[in-house]
């Protein structure tokens, strides 16, 4: 039985011995695929993302936003893919900065995500001029969702996300083998979609770190939870920038770092 070809798809399955007890037997096991994406806009290359192949124009617009070099879906005129080389081309207002560009940073995590040093340190503050708030109920939910939606995370390792509009569920999990990805994909999603970002949560699989924070708060988008611990430095640049950062979900409860009051009981 011979392995399929592993660029072909979201996934690909491949012939493996599994030992137990000294004992060996053959298996078929099934792996996420990755491919390397170059993203170009207005001609100009701007990074190579190692990613799932699917949803890759949510992929790119989202890293655009996040990322800072884009303000908004719109700005996006047209998007076209070669599926043979894996090259996105994008026609954008604007072309980003080349001092931007210059300034990468190599994010943490397997399936290593791309930021740009002068984007995390230009994080403005999220605005609370809408009101959004979340109930403890919904922070729960969420989560819960998430370990339910994910349709090939558990057998494959994929990291998920979504954007939950309002009181609304999300109605799309996007996947990735990298956490930074399935965030990119899952903003870009909600942004194609005409979401009202300013009155969403974010919702990852992975742990948050200081480059998670930068894309939500990038995007406008106000609460962000996690099932998983966020860094020292997440925590910091969450309260700075606004943000309301939720973790370590579980045994029926959450732990919210940074600015609570958006986190409000039924009443």
């Amino acid at each position: 039985m011979s392995d399929e070809d592993a660029t072909s798809g979201p996934e690909g399955a491949h012939d493996a011995v599994r030992l137990e007890d000294g004992v060996g037997r053959p298996v078929r096991v099934v792996l996420p695929c990755e491919v390397p994406l170059t993203l170009v806009v207005n001609e100009v290359e701007i990074a190579t993302l190692l990613c799932t192949p699917e949803h890759l124009e949510a992929l790119c617009v989202g890293f655009l936003i996040g990322s800072g070099l884009i303000g908004r879906a719109s700005d996006v005129h047209a998007w076209s893919l070669d599926a043979e080389r894996w090259v996105a081309r994008l026609h954008a207002t604007h072309t980003p900065d080349p001092e931007v560009l210059a300034r990468r940073v190599t994010t943490t995590g397997f399936g290593r995500g791309i930021a740009f040093s002068r984007t995390l340190e230009a994080v403005s503050l999220v605005p609370d001029t809408c009101g959004f708030r979340i109930r403890p109920d919904q922070v729960m939910g969420l989560v819960r969702k998430l370990e339910d939606a994910s349709t090939r995370g558990g057998r494959t390792g994929l990291h998920s996300a979504a954007v939950s509009p309002g009181e609304d569920d999300p109605e799309a999990w996007m996947e990735d083998v990298g956490r930074h990805n399935a965030v990119d994909k899952a903003i870009g999603r909600a942004l194609l979609a005409n979401m009202d970002l300013a009155r969403s949560a974010l919702v990852g699989s992975g742990r948050t770190s200081m480059d998670m924070i930068s894309k939500a708060a990038h995007a406008g988008i106000p609460v962000l939870v996690s099932p998983r611990a966020p860094t020292c430095q997440a925590v910091l640049l969450a309260r700075s920038a606004g943000l309301t950062l939720v973790g370590f979900t579980g045994d029926g409860g959450f732990t919210v770092f940074s600015h609570a009051h958006r986190v409000v009981s039924r009443g």
